[in-house]
């Protein structure tokens, strides 16, 4: 069996891009109306992902009666970390358990953002719409998913989560567990 320089350096670079590296957090916050201070939200950092659980509150809601206020939530984490010399990081995509009552002729929308501090301007965002009613896991695929950490260093990382109800008729859509964002780390 015959290795080519090109064939190496692919097995070298998917070695490289799936060596588990970890983050040093310094400290994690989080704010929005989905998940105010005292709300009971908790975030977990691991190698291999990032992920919080919201309040059984995080909900939004339309329909007759319901203040526009109501629909739109947001859950908002930020977590000041230290970044492996030699490695960068980014996101895939944000899997977001939601549970949906849908109205009809409504919708309901779940948005996905995430940023780096030292890079604000250079956001990934992804809508998934809903149109139906039951429990499904939304994973937001951010594509292309270009927007990396510094390579090394300290950062403050950003993961927003919104949830939309769209519509006239009675509807809601509350997150059903943990919001997991799973890291893909890279050498730099």
């Amino acid at each position: 069996m015959q290795f080519t320089f090109v064939s190496l350096a692919m097995v070298l670079g998917a070695a490289l891009q799936t060596t588990a590296q970890s983050l040093s957090v310094v400290s994690s916050s989080f704010s929005g109306n989905g998940c105010p201070q005292g709300s009971g939200t908790t975030i977990s950092v691991t190698s291999g992902s990032i992920s919080y659980t919201p309040p059984s509150t995080f909900t939004a809601a339309v329909g007759p009666g319901v203040p526009a206020s109501a629909n739109l939530e947001a859950c908002r984490i930020a977590i000041s970390a230290n970044i492996p010399s030699g490695f960068r990081f980014r996101f895939a995509q944000t899997n977001v358990p939601v549970t949906t009552s849908t109205g009809s002729g409504n919708s309901e929308q779940v948005t996905d953002t995430y940023f780096f501090s030292s890079a604000a301007g250079t956001t990934a965002t992804v809508t998934t719409t809903l149109t139906s009613t039951g429990s499904t896991t939304v994973s937001n695929v951010y594509s292309p998913a270009t927007v990396w950490s510094p390579c090394g260093g300290s950062d403050i990382i950003n993961i927003n989560t919104q949830l939309r109800a769209i519509g006239s008729s009675a509807g809601s859509i509350t997150s059903a567990g943990t919001i997991v964002t799973p890291i893909t780390w890279q050498a730099c």
